[in-house]
């Protein structure tokens, strides 16, 4: 049994800019989860009906579905990735451009969620789809496109349970061997 864990915490970029769609976003991320998870019944929230369901398809909740989260390390986890590598991405593309990959990531992420599961396993097409996975997933590809020669902070743990080996810290890695 061998377990490597990372998480990137920065990149060796510098940015000139506040990054305002990345944070944005990410913010509206948090309130919609804390909203959809603690809303008191009765509220008048019915975030349901933004799940992406591949058994009914639409545009509209492809792109709302990825404000909603299903728990602490799925919210985390999506916005970690939005904040590390969504800054400069917006910072090289712009807000505008940047908002239009992320949303146009999202829906190509959900999509292609549909299109993969009615291929290989239809029996889950009633499931619906939540989260920010598929257009964090299309930002690394931003990120790749333009930064492919920078490099990226993470943050590790390694444990080997038989060779008695527990080691955590940081180092920086090349991009292409972190996003791969």
């Amino acid at each position: 049994m061998y377990f490597f864990y990372y998480f990137p915490v920065g990149l060796d970029v510098k940015r000139k800019r506040r990054a305002t769609i990345t944070w944005l976003l990410a913010g509206f991320m948090i309130i919609l989860f804390f909203i959809y998870r603690y809303r008191p019944d009765g509220s008048g929230w019915n975030l349901l009906n933004c799940i992406f369901l591949p058994l009914d398809p639409s545009l509209a909740t492809a792109v709302t579905h990825v404000f909603l989260h299903a728990g602490y390390m799925h919210l985390i986890g999506n916005a970690v990735y939005l904040i590390v590598f969504g800054r400069v991405v917006e910072e090289r593309f712009g807000p505008g451009r940047f908002f239009a990959i992320f949303i146009l990531s999202a829906a190509a992420g959900a999509y292609t969620h549909m299109m993969l599961t009615s291929l290989f396993a239809p029996e889950f097409l009633r499931y619906g789809v939540i989260g920010a996975s598929g257009a964090t997933s299309g930002l690394l590809g931003a990120f790749m496109m333009r930064f492919y020669y920078s490099r990226i902070r993470i943050a590790y743990w390694v444990f080997f349970p038989l060779q008695a080996v527990n080691r955590a810290g940081t180092t920086y890695v090349p991009a292409i061997c972190a996003v791969l």
